[in-house]
């Protein structure tokens, strides 16, 4: 319920920042995609709006909720992952997004490696605020079977995220990750 009015809180839009950086490619790179199309999917499903925004040294947006969405997704689906890493302008454009009207009250799920500097006071300081008008800010870690702990999640991105998964194909399967984010989808509506 909103706090301030007592009525139910809508299930709000979902933006998708989704790492297309080199060291994403590969396993990492199907399950990011995997998990996009599983997330556009349920969107849809609902009616709800969802923006992917792919990111690397520059941004790639896809409004998927638009009539050519299905399009789009498609073309997201196709792009081979490479470059460098840079999330903080995906960061702006998911934050831009949540000024306007359709996404005013929308989540956002980065998913990626995380191997990134996220030492941006000015991102902090915008997320903080983003936070008081009631949108969620989550982060997926993808790892690599080699790389057996989540050395690159460090404390200034905990404070960046409301919650964060860990994903690692070692004895983990894409079902179970499905199914701890469809508390992301259904969260809106307790």
């Amino acid at each position: 319920e909103d706090s301030d009015t007592g009525q139910k809180k809508e299930k709000g839009p979902i933006i998708l920042c989704v790492d297309t950086s080199g060291s994403m490619n590969g396993e990492p790179e199907c399950v990011a995609k995997a998990i996009a199309l599983h997330m556009a999917s349920i969107a849809h499903q609902q009616e709800r709006p969802c923006y992917l925004i792919s990111f690397s040294t520059d941004i790639t947006t896809f409004d998927l909720s638009r009539s050519k969405g299905l399009k789009d997704l498609v073309e997201f689906l196709k792009l081979s992952f490479c470059g460098g890493t840079d999330v903080m302008p995906a960061l702006e454009r998911g934050i831009e997004m949540m000024q306007e009207g359709e996404y005013k009250n929308a989540d956002l799920l980065v998913i990626s490696d995380f191997i990134f500097p996220t030492d941006n006071a000015e991102i902090k300081k915008k997320i903080k605020e983003q936070r008081k008008k009631d949108n969620g800010f989550y982060a997926l870690s993808i790892l690599e079977r080699s790389r057996k702990s989540f050395d690159y999640y460090d404390k200034e991105k905990q404070e960046m995220f409301d919650e964060a998964w860990v994903y690692s194909s070692k004895g983990k399967t894409i079902r179970q990750l499905f199914s701890r984010l469809q508390k992301i989808c259904h969260q809106r509506s307790k």
